[in-house]
């Protein structure tokens, strides 16, 4: 059976000057109209997207998201292969502790998170990297780690849209 709710924090930021990291797996979709809205309005603030596809001209929204890279919509797209023949599956959830110490440095800028994915992988994943992200350059315990992660997700920067 499928459940449906509503999310309420699964919106922009009202403050423009908010970062965005969005992460999505197969779950890109929902994010399009936040950045046809940041491209609209010409927001140029920092927004990074990390997102999965099985290999380089395999990515659905491609052109459109190479647009928005090119005219800084996007300040970086992050893409994570999982299918290219000349290297190792690398997922969304890989890419995050690589760049652990602009993620940590954004999260005090207060950076909203969203995660658009299979819930019992990607969101699972990418709760444990950033917890790892915690750890390693915030230096909290991992117990600290959980519960820093609780508390953006319990004010609306930490959003999930996800599916089992």
């Amino acid at each position: 059976p499928a459940h449906i709710s509503a999310r309420v924090t699964f919106r922009l930021p009202r403050e423009p000057s908010t970062p965005p990291v969005i992460c999505g797996g197969t779950g890109l979709a929902p994010f399009l109209g936040f950045l046809q809205h940041r491209d609209l309005t010409g927001s140029k603030w920092e927004a990074h997207l990390y997102f999965g596809c099985r290999a380089a001209g395999h990515c659905i929204y491609q052109k459109q998201v190479e647009a928005w890279d090119a005219n800084r919509t996007l300040t970086k797209r992050h893409v994570a292969y999982s299918g290219h023949p000349d290297e190792p599956k690398t997922y969304v959830q890989d890419l995050l502790p690589r760049d652990g110490a602009m993620l940590w440095s954004l999260a005090k800028k207060g950076a909203v998170l969203y995660v658009c994915g299979n819930a019992s992988k990607l969101a699972k994943d990418v709760r444990a990297a950033v917890e790892e992200i915690e750890t390693q350059i915030g230096g909290l315990s991992p117990e600290e780690a959980a519960k820093h992660v609780q508390e953006p997700q319990d004010a609306g920067r930490y959003n999930e849209d996800v599916w089992v």
